[in-house]
């Protein structure tokens, strides 16, 4: 330690820096920061925030189980609190809103059987895949074939639940209804309002 602390010192030329020990470039290029490539585009998004992003209709899930029963959790989640004021604006009449509660209520349930469906089909396919790993003697190995079986059940179990509070009114499962009429009652209250001044 003491030599290589003091005796660093002796390995340099008289005159000689111990900064100046350091290996130098060759030539001057690497010297030369005028040849730097750096973009805005790396430090800077000039995208519009306003944009929608262009997913043609595809759901993105950030949390969750990463499966298709998070389609049916986005729905009932929505806030149409703007949709139902904007809605009330243009036709304050009670039963246009009673129709639109009940699209939503149809939105929901046709949702409840399009994953009911993937769900069937994903089982269906598990099941396929069990039956060739028994057929080459490889029935060990459907161990996460048979959870995934599980699992899908499981979420047809949740799904049949879900249905039937929906249809006993459940307030767990009118978030998005619930926020409608919010907004639709907001909304003929500024109409009635505006038609008063």
């Amino acid at each position: 330690m003491f030599k290589f602390l003091f005796g660093r010192r002796n390995n340099l030329s008289e005159g000689q820096n111990i900064d100046d020990k350091s290996p130098k470039p060759a030539n001057n290029e690497g010297n030369d920061n005028s040849n730097v490539d750096i973009r805005e585009s790396d430090f800077v998004d000039n995208s519009d925030p306003n944009e929608e992003p262009k997913n043609n209709g595809v759901v993105t899930i950030h949390y969750g189980t990463g499966m298709p029963i998070d389609s049916i959790f986005v729905l009932i989640e929505k806030d149409r609190e703007e949709e139902g004021r904007l809605d009330a604006m243009k036709n304050p009449d009670a039963g246009y809103m009673l129709q639109k509660v009940e699209m939503f209520k149809y939105t929901l349930k046709r949702r409840f059987e399009q994953v009911r469906l993937r769900y069937e089909r994903d089982i269906c396919n598990y099941t396929a895949q069990i039956e060739n790993l028994q057929t080459l003697g490889l029935g060990g190995s459907q161990t996460q074939i048979n959870a995934q079986v599980a699992l899908c059940k499981e979420h047809l179990a949740k799904i049949d639940s879900m249905e039937k509070r929906l249809d006993n009114g459940d307030p767990t499962m009118m978030t998005m209804i619930e926020s409608y009429k919010r907004g639709f009652s907001l909304g003929v209250a500024v109409k009635v309002s505006e038609d008063i001044m």
